[in-house]
């Protein structure tokens, strides 16, 4: 046993002392003090490993984003439903004969799935006519006259998809405002 005198509070005592790199102590309280003052410093022998991701540039909107995977181009699905628009019009889409597709009776254009959320959201999933709280097709099982619709006021005439003229119905109050009730 050796005799050391501790640094934080003087006093003698004997410790056997495998390793004499750092001070030594009279007590674990001693010790954590003597930290705490800066008379023992920590030494880190392998440093940790301190990898941060580098910041990728959104192909669309140009702003900063940490990515997930390393192939992500595009900082959000908005930005992704932009480019993939642009990517599959026109004769890039493998679907595409002569422009015959667009002429459907059920085609409502590229961003109709975007534009419809956003007016479901606005009007909180409620039908605009009679108030009902609208559920998806998916939820369905007894009631489904409460499945919810996106209705355009003026007709639908292959450019006027926006919000303005887009409202939130349940199917019954959908299938009245066309006289199909």
């Amino acid at each position: 046993m050796d005799k050391h005198i501790c640094p934080v509070c003087s006093k003698e005592f004997e410790k056997k002392v495998y390793k004499t790199t750092q001070a030594v102590y009279c007590s674990p309280t001693c010790a954590y003090k003597g930290r705490g003052l800066g008379i023992t410093k920590r030494t880190i022998f392998r440093p940790y490993n301190c990898y941060r991701k580098p910041l990728k540039t959104c192909a669309i909107c140009q702003e900063e984003f940490v990515y997930s995977k390393k192939s992500q181009k595009y900082c959000s699905r908005k930005c992704f439903e932009i480019s993939h628009k642009k990517a599959m019009s026109g004769s890039n889409n493998p679907a595409y004969k002569n422009g015959s597709s667009f002429l459907k009776p059920g085609w409502r254009g590229n961003d109709w799935e975007t534009v419809r959320l956003e007016v479901y959201k606005r009007d909180k999933f409620v039908c605009q006519d009679c108030g009902v709280k609208c559920i998806s097709k998916r939820d369905y099982k007894q009631n489904t006259s409460r499945i919810i619709q996106c209705h355009h006021i003026k007709n639908y005439d292959g450019r006027n998809n926006t919000k303005d003229n887009l409202v939130t119905l349940c199917l019954s109050c959908h299938l009245k405002r066309h006289n199909k009730i």
